[in-house]
């Protein structure tokens, strides 16, 4: 599949700035020009998850002049994982307030010990998963996306079935595509692309697959990994642009616990090509997990 663009009907994506926040809910001042939070959730495909706010940064940029938002990078900690400032809200808590912004009820309860990452006047970029998958292949094998662009809609699975023994799509390659930014004359620079991440092979552990290639890409601002791998063997990750991934994770390898290699994948583990050639990455990192897809055993790695 070559030259072809991905994307959605309205817009899937939105921003602002804190105006009040508490301990279970928070007030924004929505950009000018952007949708409201009520407009971008879908409560049918996900109904208690997939929403989220998170800061960005509004930068000036010194070639154009204008203000250009980045992505404000989660701290790790003492052992590598991450320490998320992210807050989940709800489909059923949203409304307009008097003052014309938009109050958003929290999924989780935060309190004086555990108060919320965030605080008035933090610009945030809000993001609600919505539709099915862009694409979803399955028991495939030497498919090839070459030059295509991914707007507002970017989440696809390279995945597996149980028929004829569990495996995903083996000798995957995407190259020379992108994952863009909407154009947004005359408004603020968007802060995200999608509320998706992008190419996914295998979409969760128990489906093997290896001799993926992934180089050439741009993919930027995705609202989750930019890209993600879920048991995946001797595979090239190079010459890629990741930036400002929503989820910190540039590249998320995945292992279940009995196909775990012995070291990371950026060391070379389960046979992957990450660090030569190496990948741009903006604001972002490698991140693996083994076993559980928690926090705690997610670790951030690093090129030798």
């Amino acid at each position: 599949m070559k030259q072809i663009t991905f994307t959605y009907p309205h817009p899937t994506v939105t921003q602002g700035q804190i105006k009040r926040i508490d301990n279970v809910s928070a007030d924004i001042a929505i950009e000018p020009g952007y949708p409201d939070p009520s407009i971008i959730a879908d409560p049918v495909n996900f109904p208690t998850q997939g929403r989220y706010l998170h800061r960005y940064q509004q930068e000036l940029d010194p070639v154009t002049g204008h203000l250009s938002c980045k992505f404000a990078p989660d701290a790790v900690d003492a052992n590598e994982a991450l320490v998320l400032t992210q807050i989940p809200y709800q489909a059923n808590g949203i409304s307009q307030t008097t003052q014309g912004w938009w109050h958003v009820d929290f999924g989780t309860t935060y309190s004086a010990v555990r108060p919320p990452p965030l605080k008035v006047g933090d610009y945030v970029g809000i993001k609600s998963k919505a539709g099915v998958n862009a694409y979803d292949v399955r028991n495939a094998a030497f498919f090839r996306f070459d030059s295509v662009l991914w707007r507002r809609k970017s989440r696809g699975v390279f995945g597996g079935t149980n028929n004829g023994g569990a495996h995903a799509p083996t000798q995957i390659t995407v190259t020379r595509s992108s994952i863009a930014l909407e154009d947004m004359p005359g408004l603020a620079s968007p802060c995200l692309s999608t509320p998706d991440g992008g190419p996914q092979f295998g979409g969760t552990t128990g489906f093997p697959s290896s001799g993926h290639i992934v180089t050439d890409n741009t993919f930027a601002s995705t609202g989750d990994d930019a890209v993600a791998f879920f048991d995946a063997t001797n595979t090239e990750v190079s010459r890629n642009i990741l930036a400002d991934a929503y989820s910190n994770r540039a590249v998320f390898f995945r292992f279940s616990a009995t196909t775990a290699p012995a070291i990371s994948p950026t060391q070379g583990g389960a046979g992957f090509t990450v660090c030569t050639p190496g990948n741009q990455l903006l604001r972002d990192s490698y991140f693996w997990n083994v076993g559980d897809e928690s926090n705690i055993n997610t670790k951030k790695i690093a090129c030798p």
